[in-house]
């Protein structure tokens, strides 16, 4: 029962996530343009333009599950006695070990924020939001697994 608990929860963040991300390919200057430049042919250049209000509130809140994220692994990361097996995960694994350090765990999340950043300014419209809503739909569901599974953020 409570594993179907969990898994609802966690379908019904991902349809709320998915229904926010509608009006961003609503809007019309969002799509891709029907004149490509043969000079630019993947539209990077003539294609961009500043976010707007929706593009910069979506990468606020994909920061915000970032930082929670990392917050809860450091958390995981203190309660060894607990969590006696470590990372299970197999890709995680392989990027922080099965025991990682806090500066591992920071640096990495650190980094990912970075690389999130500079994903939402420098791609055209149409793949920014794409790629945002992408990534924060990872982290909250990462978060959300975390949190089902008992592990919080307690700040240093």
């Amino acid at each position: 029962m409570r594993l179907q608990t969990r898994i609802d929860m966690r379908v019904a963040l991902a349809l709320v996530l998915l229904v926010a991300a509608f009006p961003a390919h609503a809007e019309g200057d969002v799509s891709a343009p029907t004149e490509v430049d043969s000079g630019d042919p993947w539209c990077w250049r003539s294609c961009w333009r500043p976010p707007n209000t929706f593009e910069t509130v979506s990468f606020g809140l994909t920061e915000a599950l970032i930082v929670t994220d990392v917050l809860m692994t450091l958390d995981f990361t203190q309660r060894r006695n607990e969590y006696p097996m470590g990372e299970l995960n197999p890709l995680v694994g392989a990027l922080f070990g099965t025991h990682p350090s806090r500066w591992r765990v920071a640096g990495v999340g650190i980094a990912g924020m970075v690389i999130t950043a500079g994903l939402w300014y420098a791609l055209p419209p149409f793949w920014r939001n794409d790629a945002i809503l992408s990534i924060g739909l990872f982290e909250l569901y990462n978060t959300t697994d975390m949190f089902a599974a008992g592990i919080r953020f307690r700040l240093p």
